[in-house]
């Protein structure tokens, strides 16, 4: 299989899935909701699946056998060949790449673009609520800015950990975030994960409104 216009194929791995959902088992949290209650953001939205073609003109440092993480919104198209299932991506729509899965050395790399924030809860509320204590719909969904508790226009402080390169565009090389901030930004435009029970987020560069330095 050749991949054409920059479309990275990938290949779903249920190994790579178990290994990835293992460690975002919560309680008593996901004790106390029910499936039927998972609906919005509080489901996680991100996709785990191995690099299988990459296109010969394609400008990136991935390679077949890598691990990725994408936005499940990101628009991937699935294809089936040969009984094989197969997803087609493009490469700006793949988020990370992460390496030694599952393992205490594992590392997640953001990539095209995307901001890797963790939650932080104690400076989210000190510099935001006064100190007080937010409550998980808060903290995961963010503070409503207008339109009532309801509306979408949110934000949420959260602690960079990793910016990742731009390809496309030359100006857009050099991302203006920094490892440590605290980024402010709505996470309506983010994919949630969580990692040995550490909530993250991928959010593209430029969905990022603000950073605070300590």
């Amino acid at each position: 299989m050749r991949a054409f216009n920059g479309l990275i194929i990938l290949r779903p791995r249920e190994d790579l899935e178990r290994n990835w959902n293992s460690s975002t088992i919560i309680t008593p949290d996901s004790v106390l909701t029910s499936a039927e209650d998972m609906v919005g953001f509080r489901h996680d939205h991100a996709a785990i699946a191995e690099v299988y073609r990459v296109p010969e003109d394609c400008e990136t440092t991935l390679k077949p056998g890598d691990g990725v993480v994408l936005p499940l919104y990101s628009g991937s198209k699935v294809v089936c060949i040969d009984g094989q299932m197969y997803l087609a991506a493009k490469r700006d729509a793949i988020a990370a790449r992460v390496t030694a899965l599952g393992t205490p050395s594992e590392k997640l790399e953001a990539l095209n673009g995307y901001i890797l924030t963790r939650q932080d809860a104690k400076a989210m509320q000190d510099r935001m609520y006064g100190g007080l204590i937010l409550s998980d719909d808060y903290l995961d969904d963010g503070i409503p800015c207008d339109g009532g508790a309801d509306g979408i226009v949110r934000l949420v402080l959260e602690r960079c950990v990793a910016v990742g390169s731009v390809y496309l565009n030359p100006t857009l090389q050099k991302p203006k975030q920094r490892v440590g901030e605290l980024l402010g930004f709505n996470p309506y435009n983010s994919c949630r994960f969580r990692r040995f029970s550490v909530k993250y987020r991928l959010t593209p560069n430029e969905a990022m409104n603000f950073a605070l330095e300590d």
